[in-house]
């Protein structure tokens, strides 16, 4: 039996909007012609049309005009249809509930049990969900259209995903989207906005008093609006000639008052009259003076024909010690000019007859290297506001070098080597490592990576190095402080 009633509600809904045009007073056997019919026919002719041309804002817009026209039940049944294809069970109801509320005098009974069997039908597929709204008073938009309803309790809405957003003066808009199941299983939506304005309060003296806020005319003798945070200039006048400004900081969320003294100066309760700058409305640029010291472990990577470095056991690292003083000039960056002293001393075996296989003429030798370095770099901090960063820094200098050859029990130079040399050239350096930052103390671990020239260390017109470059390389710890 329920069966069949609802293969006969289903059958009605669809013939509706058909057999909707008037009650059976207004029934005819044939159509009148355009210009013969009333606004109320027109219109209902054409959302018909519409309706079945699946335009369904268009036929709502067009049922809508027929019942301003002529207040029937027929309009607002076409309504409800119309709804009903769009999926908004809500606003069919609505129409249905007030077709029968206005207008069931003039329905057939039939049609008044099928709307009502509607309702019960369309509400069983309804979804409820609450919306919790801070502020109470912010506006509350579903699915890009404004709510009037009643809040503090469930809201009925179709099945299906829908989007949620409020608004309010001086707050940040927050929007979220939900899928909601029919019944009342949903869980709450809640749309908390964010404060992002302070409320400002002037008073003068005189009500005839011109306010200006950065710049800008708002009121005569009292004002109160919204801004947003940040320092803000007031300005007074009085009379074209007597003036008094005032630098007032505006928080967000704050209710911040200026008043007018008896001398015609002003006075606030803001925190930042003490300040007086945009110290707390923005982050201030750090730079300041630095300096670090510490220690490397270097080892050095010559080339030299006869001589060659023993690679069991042998010694090829050296101690040398840094200074580097700088000025941080950005968040990001720093100038520094640094010395470092190094002794490196190499351990291995000079070879008399490169020619000759003969082991007993290769003899060992030690090669130690001096060096004292001074140069400039630039230095490149990221994060720059982290405990934790990457630092690299570049440059180049002067390097003051004394090179010399040890070799047998006596400690003298190997043949054909000279026994000392010693020079004023130039050197290229690379550092890459890692710095930590606690409470502006800062401690380095790098790479220092340098290749310096070996044309200085020429003698008598014989250079071991044969004019190419050598590779120094080490890690190196360094600690300091920053003034930012």
């Amino acid at each position: 039996m329920r069966l069949l009633w609802f293969l006969f509600v289903a059958l009605w809904l669809v013939a509706l909007p058909s057999r909707a045009q008037g009650d059976s007073k207004e029934a005819q056997t044939t159509a009148p012609a355009e210009e013969d019919k009333s606004a109320y026919e027109r219109h209902m002719d054409n959302g018909w049309k519409l309706y079945h041309e699946q335009n369904y804002p268009g036929a709502i817009a067009e049922f809508n005009a027929a019942y301003q026209a002529e207040a029937k039940a027929s309009p607002l049944i076409n309504l409800a249809l119309t709804y009903k294809k769009l999926f908004e069970y809500p606003k069919a109801i609505e129409a249905l509930e007030r077709a029968l509320a206005k207008h069931e005098d003039t329905m057939k009974p039939e049609h008044r049990e099928a709307a009502e069997r509607e309702i019960r039908e369309l509400r069983g597929l309804l979804a409820y969900v609450n919306v919790k709204v801070t502020p109470r008073d912010a506006k509350l938009f579903i699915d890009n259209e404004a709510f009037d309803g009643p809040r503090g309790r469930p809201i009925a809405l179709s099945p299906g995903s829908h989007r949620f957003r409020a608004e309010a003066e001086g707050y940040k808009p927050n929007e979220v989207a939900r899928t909601l199941t029919s019944g009342n299983g949903n869980s709450a939506v809640e749309l908390d906005l964010e404060l992002v304005t302070g409320k400002l309060n002037v008073a003068t003296l005189h009500p005839n008093t011109l306010i200006e806020v950065d710049g800008k005319q708002v009121a005569m003798g009292k004002w109160s609006g919204l801004l947003p945070p940040g320092v803000h200039a007031v300005r007074v006048l009085h009379d074209t000639d007597e003036e008094a400004v005032l630098n007032v900081f505006v928080r967000a969320g704050g209710r911040h008052h200026v008043t007018q003294e008896e001398d015609g100066t002003l006075k606030s309760d803001s925190p930042a009259l003490k300040q007086r700058d945009k110290a707390s409305e923005e982050p201030e640029v750090r730079r300041g003076f630095y300096g670090t010291g510490g220690g490397s472990l270097l080892t050095a990577f010559p080339i030299v024909k006869e001589f060659t470095p023993d690679s069991q056991g042998g010694n090829r690292w050296g101690a040398a010690a840094a200074l580097h003083l700088g000025y941080r000039v950005a968040e990001w960056a720093a100038f520094e000019v640094f010395g470092q002293f190094s002794d490196i001393r190499i351990t291995g075996k000079v070879d008399l007859s490169p020619n000759d296989a003969d082991p007993t003429s290769a003899i060992p030798t030690k090669l130690v290297l001096q060096s004292g370095r001074v140069g400039g770099l630039i230095r490149v901090m990221y994060p720059p506001r982290t405990m934790f960063r990457a630092i690299a820094t570049i440059g180049a200098g002067v390097l003051v070098e004394r090179a010399e050859w040890r070799a047998g029990e006596d400690g003298e130079a190997a043949p054909p080597l000279p026994p000392k040399a010693e020079g004023v050239g130039a050197f290229g350096q690379i550092d890459i490592g890692l710095e930590i930052e606690v409470s502006n103390v800062l401690i380095d671990v790098v790479t220092q990576n340098i290749i310096q020239g070996t044309k200085h260390l020429e003698v008598a017109g014989v250079n071991p190095f044969d004019d190419k470059p050598m590779l120094v390389f080490g890690p190196q710890l360094r600690v300091g402080y920053g003034i930012w």
